[in-house]
């Protein structure tokens, strides 16, 4: 499972770059599932091929920084293994996966800090299968587009802390065909 990765600073900046393949060796548990008229030596190891490219670093004064980091993604990953909802083990499946992902975290005063994770990625099966109505090009199942958390944490004292936290899930489609899909929520919490 090789990596070569790449890094640069200029200044308070950083640009990096990796490229990576990565190995899942079947579980034991795939191999003594199947269903009749299959057998294991269908089954091969998951391969996933990665390229990232990103900038993380700190802009502002230092007494009021904005850190932050973020990075675009391409991966593809082949002989996925998964069961189907007809309970099927699928043994030769293709995904493709891509996206941008943002951390950031800013302190505009020395009591209150601000964090957000942001992530919009798209998800898609590379390959038909046609008992489940896979087709190439459509989204995977389960898998949301947009996924976010921001919280301010305030501190007025040594021991005192109150926390505000938004949390989001976007819309993604429940089965495989993508005939049916959860709108998504989002979720607001505060702690004392």
């Amino acid at each position: 499972s090789p990596k070569i990765g790449w890094v640069n600073k200029i200044g308070a900046q950083t640009v990096f770059a990796n490229l990576t393949r990565g190995h899942r060796a079947p579980q034991t548990t795939d191999l003594y599932r199947l269903r009749n008229g299959q057998t294991p030596d269908a089954i091969k190891a998951e391969q996933i091929d990665s390229f990232e490219i990103g900038m993380r670093g700190i802009i502002g004064q230092s007494t009021l920084p904005l850190s932050y980091e973020v990075a675009f993604y391409k991966m593809q990953k082949k002989h996925f293994h998964f069961r189907d909802s007809n309970s099927e083990n699928v043994s030769n499946g293709k995904t493709g996966h891509e996206g941008i992902e943002l951390d950031m975290q800013l302190r505009p005063t020395q009591n209150l800090t601000l964090n957000a994770q942001l992530s919009y990625g798209v998800h898609s099966y590379e390959f038909s299968h046609a008992p489940n109505g896979i087709v190439k090009g459509a989204d995977i199942d389960t898998a949301p587009r947009q996924i976010g958390h921001v919280t301010a944490i305030w501190t007025p004292n040594d021991v005192s802390t109150l926390t505000l936290s938004w949390h989001h899930i976007g819309k993604y489609f429940t089965d495989e065909r993508n005939s049916n899909d959860y709108p998504g929520h989002d979720v607001v919490d505060l702690t004392l």
